[in-house]
């Protein structure tokens, strides 16, 4: 238990320290850390967000790519990682695939009332 615990602590430690070197700009010392959170599914919710936006901001978008699909491959249907992935598409100038990815995305959840307020909530 105390060693669960002492991991646990651990974590947290390097999920703030990593968003501390995000929040002052040093995205490459902020991804060094995230690279290794991101392997632990447990840490994603905890640093998503700036981890994908470390990768953009360092011109990572290949990077940023592989750890969407990866996502993606266990969350399919997951309202953030989908819209994600097509802003990421937008992003790489893949407009016209960005629009077809996310219409695709949208046809699979349009009886899904909640999904579609989710996935909505991720363009606003």
């Amino acid at each position: 238990m105390v060693l669960i615990c002492q991991l646990s602590l651990f974590g947290q430690n390097q999920i703030d320290l990593a968003n501390e070197y995000f929040d002052n700009r040093e995205y490459e010392k902020a991804l060094e850390l995230y690279d290794r959170l991101a392997k632990r599914q447990e840490n994603i919710p905890l640093i998503h967000k700036n981890y994908l936006e470390a990768l953009k901001e360092t011109n990572n978008l290949k990077e940023a790519d592989k750890y969407l699909k990866r996502l993606l491959k266990s969350e399919p249907n997951s309202p953030q990682f989908n819209a994600d992935y097509a802003i990421l598409l937008k992003d790489r100038g893949e407009a016209t695939k960005s629009a077809e990815y996310l219409d695709g995305y949208l046809n699979t959840i349009k009886k899904d009332n909640q999904a579609l307020h989710a996935a909505a909530l991720h363009f606003i």
